[in-house]
């Protein structure tokens, strides 16, 4: 209650209790009352958090041609039934005839990543290639993004196309959009834990910047990921791509510096000799700091144009545009873009690209209670619980919005004055964990216990009747054994 109380104060707001019921648990004398009271709290916050999301349990809507298939959380959600007018689940369990049996010609589908089984890609690719209109969601490229895609697997998508976003914006649009982009290259939140330095110019004297021509930086993915492991021709293959930077480290100048940067779920760290690895530098601060990004199709390749850096691509991806992008075959050839062929983005361009999928393409959630799912070459967090704040409706041109405003307690004034904290960035809306005070000083501590003692003895003497009336064990009323100091 206070939290909430210092949230709404800090809006200039006021709260207040009208009526509640009487607390049972408040018992009267002083003994036991501290106990029980924290014993009935901490019993409070257990119910509320298994509860709290049991009311999130989509209700079928047989008169709906909408379907999800499973119940991954990003879909089976009530925030998203309501926004699309309700769904119907296709069981992870049924077989394809049993599906087909229910879903007509004109059923709209949506898959949380076909590619993350080999069973629900059959039946995924079985009702497309039978002309089912057939959706994929998954996260975005953006903090807290997920996208609804009737193309497929994001790499394959027509969606982001110029046609698509290069419109005219009014004054507005472009204002918000430009805002949005600002808060996001100035604060933490990322799609994955980023690491921990976030300064500048801390980096830049750890680097010794200033020494080099040009800084460029080379973002790694995960190898077992979905979009490393298509094969399209055309295209180098992953593990290509990594003997081509290290190729591209051999034949760099001696002023050019490369940076490496590890997939923060990654278990296998790739280094090389010259190479520096900025693994504890959040991303942010590298895109500050570089000339360029060389990835294969990471969704860094879309973050990096929000700081206006061109980037070079080696693999198939959605966002390959000659006004932003350079498409490179090999070590030698990303060395000559790098030195004559690099593009110079234009501002206009990029608010217009990020409004389109800020606005359009784009839904916008929180993740809650992530879960980890160890593999031998990453670490794999999932969320069990996702609230949408924003729906762009993928079967039409409807948007909804849920107040889901969320406040860090961990700013909170009150917070701060009361508990002992550090904060850490998590990949969740709100983070930060509580620590343990740093011990005292052996020595340190005995002095404060003995300086204590004399205090109170002193006090004891001087004024008996202070002394007790301040006790905080019940023998308060010996007080009245001795007169009131004046």
């Amino acid at each position: 209650w206070t939290l909430h109380g210092d949230y709404l104060y800090n809006k200039d707001l006021i709260s207040f209790h009208l009526y509640h019921e009487e607390r049972n648990w408040k018992k009267k004398g002083a003994r036991g009352n501290n106990r029980s009271t924290i014993k009935y709290a901490a019993q409070k916050a257990k119910l509320i958090g298994s509860n709290y999301f049991k009311y999130l349990q989509p209700k079928p809507n047989k008169d709906c041609n909408i379907f999800i298939f499973g119940r991954n959380p990003h879909i089976f959600n009530q925030d998203l039934f309501d926004a699309i007018g309700g769904f119907n689940v296709l069981e992870e369990n049924w077989d394809i005839p049993e599906i087909l049996k229910i879903i007509k010609q004109d059923s709209k589908i949506i898959f949380w990543n076909p590619w993350g089984s080999s069973r629900r890609l059959l039946i995924y690719k079985t009702l497309k290639s039978n002309g089912y209109k057939t959706w994929v969601a998954e996260r975005g490229a953006l903090p807290n993004s997920i996208v609804f895609d009737k193309d497929g697997l994001v790499i394959f998508s027509n969606s982001y196309r110029r046609e698509n976003w290069e419109k005219t914006l009014t004054k507005k649009e472009f204002d918000i959009t430009e805002e949005n982009l600002t808060s996001i290259k100035n604060s933490n939140s990322t799609l994955e834990t980023q690491g921990d330095i976030n300064n500048i110019d801390i980096l830049k004297l750890k680097l010794e910047a200033n020494k080099f021509y040009k800084i460029v930086l080379v973002c790694l993915q995960l190898s077992s990921d979905t979009v490393t492991n298509q094969v399209v021709d055309g295209y180098c293959s992953y593990s290509e791509f990594i003997n081509e930077i290290k190729k591209l480290e051999r034949i760099i100048p001696a002023d050019w510096l490369l940076l490496i940067k590890n997939h923060p779920l990654s278990k296998i760290k790739f280094s090389c000799e010259k190479a520096k690895c900025v693994d504890d530098v959040h991303i942010h601060t590298l895109l500050k700091l570089v000339d360029t990004v060389i990835v294969y199709n990471s969704g860094t390749g879309v973050i990096a144009r929000i700081f206006e850096k061109p980037v070079i691509t080696f693999g198939p991806n959605s966002y390959s545009d000659n006004r932003f992008t350079v498409r490179a075959n090999s070590a030698e050839d990303c060395f000559e873009i790098i030195k004559n062929k690099l593009p110079v983005l234009d501002h206009n361009l990029v608010v217009k690209y990020f409004s389109y999928l800020i606005n359009k393409l784009y839904s916008f959630a929180n993740f809650y209670d992530s879960k980890v799912r160890e593999t031998a070459v990453a670490r794999l967090v999932y969320p069990s619980k996702v609230g949408y704040y924003i729906v762009n409706n993928p079967f039409t041109d409807n948007t909804k919005r849920y107040y889901c405003e969320r406040f860090d307690p961990y700013s909170s004034l009150l917070f701060k004055r009361f508990f002992n904290f550090n904060t850490k960035q998590n990949s969740n809306v709100i983070s930060g964990k509580f620590s343990k005070p740093e011990p005292l000083n052996k020595k340190v501590a005995q002095d404060s216990k003995t300086i204590r003692r004399s205090r109170l003895i002193k006090k004891l003497f001087n004024d008996p009747y202070g002394y007790f009336r301040d006790s905080k064990y019940p023998i308060r009323w010996i007080r009245f054994l001795f007169p009131r100091k004046k």
